[in-house]
């Protein structure tokens, strides 16, 4: 998570909310796999619900709407995706840019 939210933090994405968009900010993303941390800390109750002494890895009386984490983690990732891709943008911009003024600066790669 750390360097994710550098990478918000950079582009200036950190706090802004995209129009009312599930995940929309950074926090909402970070919220989502804290929540998921905390019931998996070791990220292996769910493959593994019995550990090697036998002994349950999730208590007995543990239920989640797998439909719903599946919906959720959907549009996070989305909103992950479109990250990805306006991080490319802005590099993109950004080294078009610098190329164009070393062109005109006459400067040799």
């Amino acid at each position: 998570m750390p360097a994710v939210k550098r990478i918000f933090k950079e582009a200036g994405w950190l706090d802004n909310g995209a129009s009312g968009m599930r995940f929309g900010t950074f926090g909402e993303i970070e919220k989502l796999i804290v929540a998921f941390q905390q019931i998996d800390p070791k990220s292996y109750a769910f493959r593994y619900p019995i550990d090697r002494n036998g002994n349950a890895n999730l208590p007995e009386q543990f239920h989640f709407n797998v439909v719903g984490l599946g919906e959720e983690a959907h549009e996070m990732l989305k909103m992950l995706g479109g990250a990805v891709s306006g991080v490319y943008e802005m590099f993109q911009t950004i080294a078009s840019i610098q190329h164009d003024v070393h062109d005109v600066a006459g400067e040799v790669w």
